[in-house]
Formats: C-alpha cells, structure tokens, sequence
C-alpha cells in the first residue's frame, strides 16, 4: 500500500512539474476539478470531443509545439466548460 501511494505521489510531482513548465497555474488546477465536478449532466463523449477540437485548436494557435499537451486539454476544458453552463 505504501508503495502504492508513493508512486501516486511520485506521478503527482512529475505531472505538477510538467504543468507549472507549461504555464498552468496550480490554482487553474482547482478550478478545473469544480468544473469537473460541475457538468456531470452533460454527455460526456459530446463533451470530450469539443474539449479535443479546443485543445487542437489552441496547440495549432501556440505555434503545433509539442509537449503542451496537458496545459491544452486543461485550458480547452476550462473554455468549452464555461460555455456550457
């Protein structure tokens, strides 16, 4: 169990170290989990194609440069999320 717990922890520090590289605020990380939370109504294969389609967007719009692609979907999430409500 213990081990279990150390390799999420250790997954949660590369992930947080990858995003902060990319420029997504740990407080954009919160508001995400509330919208989240938020649109379990909504259909959600309709919901991850419009977040899919925003994020491409957005990657085509920073120049196609790889290694975003985290910082993209939560950006994307965070657009097509506020459209909907």
């Amino acid at each position: 169990m213990a081990i279990k717990k150390a390799v999420r922890t250790e997954d949660r520090k590369k992930l947080d170290t990858t995003l902060i590289k990319a420029g997504v605020r740990p407080e954009m990380l919160k508001t995400e989990v509330r919208l989240t939370r938020s649109t379990s109504n909504v259909n959600r294969a309709d919901l991850d194609e419009k977040i899919r389609r925003k994020a491409y967007e957005i990657f085509l719009r920073n120049g196609r440069q790889h290694g975003n692609d985290l910082a993209h979907w939560f950006e994307a999430e965070k657009q097509v999320k506020a459209v909907v409500r």
